[in-house]
């Protein structure tokens, strides 16, 4: 391993002249900077990024808080979120905290201990993180109506497409879940559909209180019991609606003819489930890239005027609705 130390020899100048010209906290001459460099070159060394962020209070280190990782979507806002922040040089640390409060807590204190520059927000659960309160903070996908900087899917919007559709199928008896009403996104998905759904069509809703995963079959179960004689179910989101066509698959009852399924997000497995899903499509890796460059941009320049970005999602008609 290849030290400052060891770079200050093959340079013939001090550590102590290494370190103000990585860290570019002191004057260095023009000479010492050119034999610095070749020498960082020559031994390949690499500036130690956790020692310069606890010796300058800051890093190029961002937090990325999500609520499950088993769920795709969030895969894929993670790989935007990568992809655009290592294209500048910074590093993600993700924080999956599964609701967890205990979680939240021990995320808080390693962000603090690693000085991390931002945080990226992809969860409704932070009432009890005690982060830093002059940290940047770019809220996605989980609306905040304090938060100055957001990225969200137009919840409503989405809501609307599938009533729309459905209005537009041989639907009758209609049930329509809604997701936990402590997430903003979930009241507005399920308003965008209760507001224009058809008037003479007959409409039951229900509630699940969390979309964790290890609870979905369960849920689905539950569901199935209970409304025996819907033939239309509308999802809150896409990994219910794929693990309700499973339950279906398990009673013989056939997906679209005796049930139409419809779920919210636009994960890929749905185009490959038999049947194929339909579903709104949220822009996810666009909704990742532009959060994490309003977060970096925010992080390099503070004088930003407060952004708050609404992306428009899409309907993508498969074979679980009834054409």
């Amino acid at each position: 391993l290849v030290t400052m130390k060891d770079v200050a020899k093959d340079a013939g100048v001090s550590v102590a002249t290494v370190s103000r010209y990585i860290n570019k906290s002191g004057y260095t001459s023009k000479e010492a900077q050119q034999k610095i460099k070749d020498s960082i070159e020559k031994l390949g060394y690499f500036p130690n990024e956790v020692a310069r962020s606890l010796f300058k209070q800051s890093s190029k280190i961002i937090g990325l808080l999500i609520p499950d990782i088993r769920n795709p979507f969030f895969n894929a806002l993670v790989k935007a979120v990568e992809d655009y922040a290592s294209s500048k040089g910074y590093l993600i640390v993700l924080a999956d905290i599964s609701e967890s409060s205990k979680k939240l807590d021990q995320y808080a204190k390693l962000f603090s201990q690693y000085h991390i520059s931002g945080l990226l927000v992809a969860t409704g659960e932070l009432e009890d993180f005690n982060f830093e309160k002059s940290l940047p903070i770019v809220y996605l996908d989980r609306f905040m109506p304090t938060s100055d900087d957001s990225i969200n899917n137009d919840n409503y919007h989405g809501g609307h497409l599938i009533a729309q559709h459905i209005n537009q199928t041989k639907a009758d008896r209609i049930l329509v879940v809604q997701g936990p009403k402590r997430f903003q996104g979930s009241v507005d998905r399920f308003n965008g559909v209760i507001d224009h759904l058809s008037k003479h069509l007959n409409v039951k809703t229900d509630t699940i209180d969390s979309y964790n995963v290890d609870e979905m079959s369960t849920e689905c179960q539950r569901l199935l019991d209970e409304y025996q004689q819907v033939d239309t179910i509308i999802c809150p989101n896409d990994m219910m609606a794929v693990e309700l066509m499973i339950e279906c698959k398990k009673r013989q009852i056939d997906v679209p003819e005796a049930i139409q399924i419809v779920g919210y997000d636009g994960i890929a497995i749905g185009e490959y489930t038999s049947p194929s899903l339909t579903t709104v499509v949220q822009p996810v890796y666009t909704m990742g890239k532009k959060a994490a460059q309003l977060l970096i941009d925010r992080i390099e320049n503070k004088s930003l005027k407060q952004n708050k970005t609404i992306l428009k999602p899409t309907l993508a008609i498969r074979e679980s609705t009834r054409r």
